[in-house]
């Protein structure tokens, strides 16, 4: 079976966790990223509740849900992993997802931080390498389109050196990076905060 974005959004409602309120249904989808190699990354908002999703494809199944309550900043629940389509695994046994890839590197080497004010319709977010960053404590002239090539959402373009911009409202930009393993510092933050 193909996997498409209403199999997405079924398999959202079928592992909805009780915790995060009651499922009435209306997903949205956010985001698309990957390819048929590395496996696609979906990003969903509820439109109801405060709450986004982020489903993981791989070798035409999919192999994790997460669910993130957007009104917190916490890390995303799991609701299991699935390693062929009708086979699931409880979430304690689910193996953490691996951080997205592409030829330039990995999205766990990143920080991001994002800034508060939203203008013209676009959230602004600056990147940069962990390693960098821990040895200059300023930005780096080396991140750009072709370093983040399929690891940013869809619609985020290069505004400026390190800086970039997307059409995703902040929380939901938030869990998407942390879905795809970028990083977050306080410290990163402020600084990006400050540049700004």
């Amino acid at each position: 079976m193909k996997i498409t974005t209403e199999v997405c959004k079924q398999e959202l409602d079928a592992r909805f966790p009780a915790t995060l309120g009651r499922n009435v249904g209306g997903w949205k989808r956010l985001s698309k990223t990957g390819n048929a190699a590395s496996g696609f990354v979906r990003l969903f908002r509820h439109r109801k509740l405060a709450v986004t999703a982020t489903v993981t494809e791989k070798d035409g199944a999919i192999v994790a849900v997460e669910f993130a309550d957007a009104s917190k900043a916490e890390q995303p629940l799991s609701a299991g992993s699935q390693e062929t389509a009708g086979q699931s695994t409880s979430p304690s046994s689910a193996a953490k997802k691996p951080a997205a890839s592409n030829s330039e590197g990995s999205a766990d080497q990143f920080l991001f931080g994002i800034l508060n004010s939203r203008e013209g319709g676009v959230t602004r977010f600056a990147i940069c390498q962990i390693d960098f960053w821990q040895k200059h404590r300023h930005l780096s002239d080396d991140v750009n389109n072709r370093t983040m090539a399929g690891l940013l959402p869809e619609g985020a373009y290069e505004c400026m050196e390190s800086f970039f911009e997307c059409p995703m409202k902040k929380k939901a930009l938030r869990a998407f990076m942390l879905a795809q393993g970028f990083q977050e510092d306080p410290q990163f933050s402020d600084y990006v905060a400050d540049v700004m």
